[in-house]
């Protein structure tokens, strides 16, 4: 039984922001994997406006997850009472994540994840989010955080 099979599911929701490289989906999969209803909403849509609908229909009540991965939708399209977690690592970590993709573009990801984690930093600074992890920690730590113990 790994840690993240131990983890409660929240019973809040929760979006999930950070970086390209921040973890996002590896934490989503790893909820997923623990029994939590969670989505990666950059693979539920693939524009702003499909996301942002499937976000309306779980505020509307139509769908059951808790967990999303959100990068780039704002805060206010969620519903009342979700708690915003920004993934933060160190830029060094970011690059070498970004690098390790099988993508032929990562030049363009990798100054991507540099400029969208500048400005998490600063919205950081301005306590937008409920947490801040700038820990480089498994998903399973990461969940152990989130969930209602």
């Amino acid at each position: 039984m790994n840690d993240a099979s131990i983890c409660k599911q929240p019973q809040k929701h929760i979006a999930l922001y950070g970086p390209p490289g921040a973890g996002k989906s590896t934490v989503i999969l790893a909820a997923i994997n623990a029994g939590w209803q969670a989505l990666d909403l950059e693979d539920a849509g693939s524009t702003f406006e499909e996301r942002r609908a499937i976000i309306k229909s779980f505020a509307d009540g139509e769908k059951p997850w808790t967990l999303f991965g959100a990068a780039d939708l704002t805060p206010e399209l969620f519903p009342l009472g979700t708690k915003f977690v920004l993934l933060l690592p160190d830029e060094e970590v970011l690059v070498k994540r970004v690098e390790a993709r099988n993508d032929q573009r990562v030049h363009k990801w990798v100054k991507n994840a540099k400029k969208v984690r500048e400005e998490h930093a600063l919205m950081a600074k301005q306590n937008v989010f409920d947490l801040v992890i700038t820990e480089d920690t498994s998903p399973e730590e990461i969940l152990m955080k989130l969930s209602d113990r």
